[in-house]
């Protein structure tokens, strides 16, 4: 009877070890896309300098540990025109922390801060990357000094906007609106 009791024990021991193996396990989550969108317009040519330390204080801490190995950075400008894809995407490692930092901010430092800001031109295509993106977040780097439309956190922002408004341009520093984007659309936002 022991050996019996023995067999069936080690007989259910096996089959638990043969399901758990053949359990699927849950699928991993795709790499994240982040996308700088920085406004480069006259309004933020005395804001570039914290614009730089800004976006240098986020990479060098990971997005406050957002960031992932093979999620995707990329960055777009724009002042009355969207410019999109001059940017070489990265793709982020811890190992290479220290160099995808410094490509962004070789980049945002050869830029040009001129002419008036148009942010209606960017949403237009910021709407065909959150539609055709599993996981997505957009921080909008901005002077504050327009309206925000094309978002369903409009509202939210623009208060933001008349809030601080005259003290971000005190203090030259601009506002970095967060965007969180999955399955499609826009699910969350956070502004500064």
């Amino acid at each position: 009877m022991k050996r019996l009791s023995l067999l069936v024990w080690l007989g259910l021991a096996l089959a638990g070890q043969l399901l758990a193996a053949q359990t699927p396990k849950p699928a991993a989550k795709p790499p994240g896309r982040y996308l700088f969108v920085v406004e480069t317009s006259s309004d933020m040519r005395r804001r570039a300098g914290a614009v730089e330390e800004a976006l240098r204080a986020m990479l060098r801490y990971d997005l406050n540990g957002q960031l992932r190995r093979g999620d995707t950075l990329g960055v777009w400008t724009f002042n009355e025109q969207l410019y999109a894809g001059r940017f070489p995407m990265e793709v982020w490692t811890p190992e290479r922390r220290e160099i995808a930092a410094g490509n962004v901010l070789e980049f945002l430092k050869k830029q040009r801060y001129e002419k008036p800001a148009r942010t209606e031109n960017i949403f237009p295509e910021l709407e065909r990357l959150v539609k055709s993106s599993e996981y997505l977040t957009v921080l909008l780097v901005l002077a504050g000094e327009k309206e925000i439309h094309g978002t369903p956190f409009d509202q939210q922002i623009n208060a933001v906007y008349a809030q601080w408004r005259r003290e971000m341009q005190r203090i030259r520093k601009p506002f970095i609106i967060v965007l969180r984007a999955r399955n499609g659309q826009i699910v969350r936002c956070t502004a500064n």
